[in-house]
């Protein structure tokens, strides 16, 4: 009697305590990927042009913000990268326009990097944030490119993307 007496005093004891040594404090930390914003693309400015696609750039290596859209006035195209642009600094950075619409779904962290013929390179990028403006050329085919990425090209760093519907 006196063993299982000391058993019953010490199971509760000792179910609390496996309990307290298997449980942790915060629960484990989810890996969250970036997703793309899609914004739907109907504007007409007849000073700018045509809007034909636009996407709010989504950070994926490096923090990336602003909107960049897609503008056709006559026979030219541009990419605009709005005043709310904004980037990392790295070497080589370059502004590209890419197959995949999001490219954190297509590219491995923490690089995110792009495969050799999945992109046309349009331009070096003119600065880290504000403003600014890059040709397409006229033998892009637009329809084929989804998304346009701040890219270093020294490293096959996406430092973030944006969707183009």
């Amino acid at each position: 009697m006196k063993i299982k007496t000391s058993i019953k005093k010490f199971s509760p004891i000792a179910l609390m305590a496996t309990l307290i040594i298997s449980c942790e404090s915060k629960p484990p930390e989810a890996n969250v990927v970036p997703t793309a914003t899609v914004i739907p693309s109907t504007t007409v400015d007849k000073n700018t042009g045509e809007n034909l696609r636009s996407g709010k750039f989504v950070s994926v290596a490096y923090p990336v913000s602003g909107q960049a859209t897609l503008l056709t006035k006559g026979d030219k195209t541009t990419l605009e990268l709005d005043e709310n642009f904004k980037t990392a600094d790295g070497p080589r950075l370059v502004i590209v326009l890419h197959k995949a619409p999001d490219l954190a779904s297509v590219a491995a962290p923490p690089n995110y990097g792009i495969d050799a013929g999945s992109y046309l390179v349009l331009e070096k990028l003119k600065s880290t944030n504000g403003k600014q403006v890059y040709e397409i050329p006229k033998e892009a085919k637009l329809k084929s490119y989804k998304s346009v990425a701040v890219w270093c090209e020294q490293m096959n760093k996406t430092f973030g993307f944006a969707t183009l519907p």
